[in-house]
């Protein structure tokens, strides 16, 4: 990788292996991958160095370092420019997102404005009587009235639910909304994207937006997508006080 080819070298003594018949340590000679330099941090906020690019979907850092500079092999300034990159990753496609979102809320919800308070808890087993999908309760939001089932399949809207767990005493609502799981709401918005509270035996309302796991999981991707870079007529300066440092 082009980003240590400059990078010192150093001794490095892997575990505490004697070296055979020595009575001694063994070192081997490797690239210092710890060394690190701040020039990037330092023109980070400064607009004389850099501009903003917005990342293409599914285009690689490789295929933008070629687009801005006509190499792809200055892709690693990109994630030392940007502490969001190297956080989170680089920004994949739709189709990725949505099987991240698919596999991390696997399950499936349903949301009620009856009280919830002591029944369909945790560990429970509900039923609908519709469709008569059955399944065991995962997680509550009672801020939302919302109950996370692992189930056969989906509920349906104005279904009535029950839980059947013989330990408790039975007791139905009926559902106001019903989704996958990674379609249910993770909370509400206000006109200004607030976040707000709502009365679950009331619900949200016209007047607020419902925010999904997708929908969050879409917008953090979405936000990896703009990105500083060093200006292309800069490049070759930059990089090379870069190893400059980091060779001194």
């Amino acid at each position: 990788m082009q980003y240590f080819n400059k990078f010192p070298r150093v001794f490095y003594v892997f575990g505490d292996q004697e070296a055979q018949g020595t009575g001694k340590i063994s070192t081997e000679l490797v690239q210092d991958i710890s060394a690190y330099s701040d020039i990037l941090d330092r023109i980070s906020d400064n607009i004389a160095f850099h501009t903003f690019y917005d990342v293409q979907e599914g285009n690689r850092p490789d295929q933008c370092s070629y687009d801005l500079y006509g190499s792809p092999i200055y892709h690693w300034t990109f994630f030392l420019l940007n502490e969001h990159l190297r956080k989170q990753g680089w920004p994949v496609t739709n189709e990725e997102i949505n099987k991240r979102a698919k596999t991390d809320f696997p399950h499936f919800t349903y949301t009620t404005r009856d009280s919830l308070t002591n029944t369909h808890k945790v560990g429970e087993t509900v039923i609908g009587a519709n469709t008569s999908s059955r399944g065991t309760v995962l997680r509550r939001n009672l801020d939302i009235g919302q109950v996370t089932v692992a189930a056969q399949s989906a509920f349906s809207i104005g279904e009535a639910i029950s839980n059947v767990s013989s330990a408790v005493t039975t007791k139905t609502i009926v559902t106001t909304g019903a989704s996958l799981e990674h379609l249910s709401a993770h909370h509400y918005e206000n006109a200004s994207g607030e976040i707000v509270d709502i009365d679950p035996a009331v619900g949200p309302g016209a007047l607020l937006t419902e925010v999904t796991h997708l929908d969050r999981y879409i917008k953090d991707n979405d936000n990896l997508k703009q990105i500083k870079v060093v200006k292309p007529d800069l490049i070759n300066q930059v990089v090379s006080l870069f190893k400059q440092a980091i060779n001194s």
